[in-house]
């Protein structure tokens, strides 16, 4: 009876030292890696230009719209429609830049593919309207010409059917 009394504090023992052992170890790793400095986490690139002559790498395109931007792709060809060219300029300015221009002079157009987290619209374009009218509905944050837009198009759709 007596070597089974040994048996049972010698098992207890060993739980007891396991469990100081696995505390004592565990403070320690903590110890350890609150010491050790942790390696920043790389804030991604804003767009710094929001006009660019020609096409932005695919992978940027999809950062920039992943944090909220709307990529708009300008094609134009050479002595193109001035008006719009001068318009599509000053669009990220007057959209608080939320709006990155591509210009694309590549013999095609006029013409804009638009693209944001909330969709993606291409148009040909020939009027300023065409160029505004399908950036309101992918924008981040619509500006509120947009809205007034929409209701001058709703009023005259009634004042159509109730003719």
């Amino acid at each position: 009876m007596r070597v089974n009394l040994m048996r049972k504090q010698t098992k207890r023992l060993m739980w007891v030292i396991f469990i100081v052992i696995v505390m004592f170890g565990s403070s320690f790793a903590f110890i350890i890696i609150s010491v050790v400095p942790e390696k920043p986490i790389p804030k991604p690139e804003e767009p710094t230009e929001f006009i660019v002559d020609g096409m932005i790498n695919q992978s940027q395109k999809e950062l920039w719209i992943s944090m909220g931007y709307t990529i708009m792709e300008f094609h134009y060809y050479e002595n193109c429609c001035a008006d719009l060219q001068i318009y599509v300029d000053a669009l990220p300015e007057e959209l608080n830049n939320q709006l990155v221009v591509e210009k694309i002079q590549d013999g095609t157009g006029p013409s804009m593919i638009a693209e944001s987290r909330f969709g993606k619209e291409e148009k040909n374009v020939t009027t300023l309207q065409d160029v505004f009218m399908p950036l309101c509905g992918i924008l981040t944050k619509p500006p509120a010409d947009c809205g007034f837009m929409q209701l001058n198009i709703t009023q005259l759709n009634i004042t159509n059917v109730s003719s």
